[in-house]
């Protein structure tokens, strides 16, 4: 069967699909702005490589058990009780899509009731009963378009990421450290670096920051609440919205990429600028002190340590999977010198304290570092006291 005609750069296909996601979320229950994982799986449509060899699995396998072991000298977190595994790209799409959803799912209610109550101020009261039922048609059309912004976000970076704690927040649930042997391979191209010293290095990233989720099982739920606290203040400029849509003329294509550019991004307000900061220092808290333990256990038996280390962090200043995905969604990006600073205070913590004290800041977010202190890391905890008040951190 032949495909339907592009008639003036109109794509029908791609209208279809549209359509027939739109009919799946008006046929199904509750008010449609929960993101449903399997049409966000389904948009991510990531394939395998079939370059992935039973070689490199173990090789990867390997280089996993061999990190516990190097960290067990250097991190006061013991190993997860769970064996390390390999995982395919389709995968981690499988085994991390449900916290995605979690974690993005208080922006598509609220952008639904902020779209919902911005078109509600321009309706008569006469209309209020037709209203009511467009305004649960637009908050399962809101459902699918933060679908599909979020599978898209996803199938970037399931090509790129190397492990389930690439993106530095808490994915799967059980924790475990996982490889992606595909994207490990990918990683190494062109790095003039021996293959067997960057696959080593991405374990011990990936098995340190298991150990770090594994035992600070409130990260998960305290990074969503920061999601929450944003989202909360969400609200959307519908007159401008409305003049942005008319002008992509009814094309499938311009008004996909258009949301992906942030068609129906919401207007920040200073309480949200505020909410980004905290999750910002929060995701940098959790990338230095990866980046330090790693680099610490590394030591002498990673020649090129510190050429593999500087390459991470340019990679995610410029291009990591978590600066993409959240950057796309909310616009946050992790300052990469925000970063820095933490790895550096970690470090300066571990040689005045030791490593019990290091890691035991992560007991609760009321003790560890604002990002003022990250700066002065040697009179850290010098005359200060927790505030009583946690939602300043």
């Amino acid at each position: 069967m032949s495909n339907p005609p592009n008639m003036g750069g109109f794509d029908f296909n791609q209208l279809g699909e549209m359509l027939s996601r739109l009919g799946r979320a008006f046929s199904s229950g509750g008010d449609g702005s929960s993101l449903s994982p399997e049409t966000v799986r389904e948009l991510a449509n990531v394939r395998d490589d079939g370059a992935t060899t039973s070689e490199i699995i173990n090789q990867s396998l390997d280089a996993l058990r061999v990190a516990d072991l190097w960290l067990d000298r250097n991190v006061a977190f013991s190993a997860p009780q769970l064996p390390g595994q390999t995982w395919r790209r389709t995968q981690w799409i499988d085994g991390t899509v449900q916290t995605w959803c979690d974690v993005v799912d208080p922006l598509s209610h609220s952008l639904g009731n902020a779209v919902g109550s911005a078109l509600s101020s321009e309706v008569e009261p006469a209309m209020a009963g037709i209203f009511a039922q467009m305004n649960e048609m637009m908050k399962k059309i809101g459902g699918i378009m933060f679908a599909t912004q979020l599978g898209e976000a996803l199938k970037g970076a399931a090509n790129s990421v190397t492990g389930a704690g690439d993106v530095a927040i808490p994915l799967i649930e059980p924790v475990r450290a996982i490889l992606i042997p595909e994207n490990v391979l990918r990683y190494a191209e062109g790095l003039n670096i021996p293959f067997t010293e960057v696959l080593h290095y991405l374990a011990l990233r990936e098995s340190a920051a298991a150990r770090l989720f594994v035992h600070n099982s409130w990260l998960r739920e305290a990074i969503i609440e920061s999601v929450r606290t944003y989202s909360a203040g969400i609200h959307v400029d519908i007159a401008k919205v409305q003049g942005d849509f008319e002008q992509l003329s009814g094309d499938p294509q311009a008004i996909n990429e258009a949301i992906q550019n942030g068609l129906f991004a919401p207007e920040e307000s200073d309480a949200q600028r505020s909410a980004l900061k905290k999750l910002e220092l929060m995701v940098a808290l959790i990338e230095g002190w990866i980046d330090e333990i790693s680099a610490q256990a590394a030591g002498a038996q990673l020649p090129n340590i510190q050429s593999l280390r500087e390459m991470s962090r340019r990679r995610r200043a410029t291009e990591g999977p978590l600066q993409k995905i959240f950057a796309s969604l909310i616009g946050l990006e992790v300052s990469p010198r925000l970063s820095r600073d933490a790895a550096h205070f970690f470090r300066i913590q571990g040689e005045l304290h030791g490593i019990e004290y290091r890691d035991g800041l992560w007991e609760s977010l009321g003790s560890l570092p604002l990002a003022e202190e990250l700066t002065s890391p040697e009179s850290f905890r010098v005359g200060r006291s927790a505030p009583d008040d946690l939602s300043a951190l």
